[in-house]
Parts: structure tokens; sequence; C-alpha cells
């Protein structure tokens, strides 16, 4: 029983919410309507794929993780990078094989979304070792992607409705997930990635990402103007505030580290995305 702890362990269950959440979403904005089994297989693909960048990630970063994290499975030699590569494939596959069972546009959505996020990781790219690059590459596939991706199983994404909201999430978590990095400051700095901790400081560092845990829902208002959401979707200006909050903490708390192994603004940042898709959910149910 031991060995498949580790292996659950590897994917880091918590963060396999959100690419649920947001396919759904995408879905049911789609729609208006109730997600079914494609969408629910969807999810399900999307859940696999960002298992297997998180075990990717982990495959590649094993030497910073030994600084940063050194209880995770593979630099605490609980499992073999060869088994973690083995897992990360198959966690692969499945996710391309639900994927294509779904239809053509989601498929070819979820490999661009797997290229976005191995090759974060992956030479000779790597991503996650330019500035502000870095970033992106986390908060594209994982902001607009899963919405391009749930809303593709229903209908075409050449329309300016689901860009309108993945352009939202994007611009949200290209701030956002800066909070993973506060906490990894000495390994990044031996294996040469540039975060904005480690090229800028901390204090300098919050200030610049402060304006995208709040800023990015300001669209909502001007996206209801435009015709673009219902006026449903209004309520959901109230995540600015649980942003404004976030940014506190990591002002009052800049080293605060959470049981999930990062600062503790990270599970607010993770938990305000998954709001997000589930508001966004029932605000165009209700809608009908």
């Amino acid at each position: 029983m031991g060995i498949y702890k580790i292996y659950v362990e590897l994917v880091r269950p918590f963060t396999l919410l959100a690419p649920v959440s947001g396919v759904i979403a995408g879905g049911i904005i789609a729609s208006r309507n109730f997600p079914d089994v494609k969408v629910i297989i969807g999810a399900c693909a999307g859940m696999f794929l960002n298992a297997a960048s998180n075990v990717i990630n982990q495959y590649f970063d094993y030497e910073a993780d030994a600084i940063n994290k050194p209880q995770r499975p593979i630099p605490s030699k609980r499992i073999l990078r060869s088994q973690a590569l083995i897992f990360a494939i198959t966690l692969y596959i499945v996710s391309f094989s639900l994927a294509g069972s779904v239809g053509l546009r989601f498929f070819l959505l979820i490999i661009c979304g797997s290229l976005f996020t191995f090759f974060y990781s992956a030479p000779p790219l790597r991503s996650k070792k330019k500035p502000f690059l870095n970033n992106l590459a986390i908060a594209f596939p994982r902001g607009a992607g899963v919405i391009l991706a749930g809303w593709s199983i229903k209908k075409t994404i050449f329309t300016w409705e689901p860009w309108f909201i993945g352009f939202m999430f994007t611009l949200y978590l290209w701030g956002a997930v800066t909070t993973k990095d506060f906490n990894d400051i000495a390994g990044d700095e031996c294996e040469g990635v540039k975060t904005l901790p480690v090229l800028y400081g901390r204090e300098k560092t919050i200030k610049l990402i402060a304006p995208f845990f709040y800023i990015p829902f300001f669209m909502i208002p001007l996206g209801i103007l435009w015709n673009i959401l219902p006026v449903s979707v209004f309520p959901l200006l109230l995540l600015s505030v649980w942003g404004r909050y976030v940014v506190y903490l990591i002002r009052k708390y800049p080293c605060r580290v959470a049981g999930n192994e990062n600062h503790i603004s990270w599970w607010h940042m993770y938990c305000i995305l998954i709001t997000g898709h589930i508001g966004l959910s029932i605000a165009y149910l209700v809608s009908l």
C-alpha cells in the first residue's frame, strides 16, 4: 500500500481540482446546461494531464527539490526517477486516450496544453528558466486552456466569450502562480531558474504581482457591459476582495509555509481559481 501512497503524493491531488472545475465550467458556459458524459470525460482528461505535468516536473526538478523540498518522493529516494517517468508517461497516455474519445477539437487542445506544461520543465526549452515566460507557461494552459478545452467540447472556440473568460483567468494566474516560488528561492538560484523572487527579491516581487490578484476580476463588469457575459456573473467581482486578502497575507507573512509545502497564499490562489470556475458555472446555469 505504501507505494500507492507515493504515487498519489507525486500527482499532488489538490492541484487536480482546478482542471476538473475549469473544463466543466467551460462545458457549462458553452452549453448553458449541466455537464454531460463528454464534459465529465473531458474533465478527467484534464485531471490526468495535470497529474502527468506534476510528475514530469518533479522528474526534471529533482535537484532543485533536493534543496527546496527534500521530503518529496524523488529527492527522498522513496521512488526512483525512472519509476516516476514511467508513471508520468502512463498518465499522459490515459489523458490523451480520454481526450481522443471526446473529440478532435478537445484532443488538439489537450495536446497543446501538454506541450506547454512539458516544456515548462523539460529541456531544451525549459521555459521555467526564462523570466516572465515561466509564469505565462503555467498561466495560459491552466487559465485560458481549461476554459477553452471545456468550451470546445460543445462549440468552436472561435468566438469572444471563452477567450474573454480565459484571458481573465490567465491574467490572474500570470501573477498569482508566483506564490509557489516564494519558498523555492535557494534551489531555483542553484538551478538557474529565474523566478521573480530570485530576480527581484520578496518585497519587490510582492509589489509586482499584487495587482494580478484583483485587477483581472474588474474585467467582469466590462464583460457584462459589452454583452459578452451575463449579468448573473457580476457577484464574482467579489473575488477581487479575496485577492486583496491574499496580497495582505503575502505582505504580512512573507515566509509562511502551509501544510502543502508552499506559501499559504498558494492555497488561496488555487481556491480563488476553483471558486471562479464554480461561480461561473452557477451563474450561467441560473441565467437560463
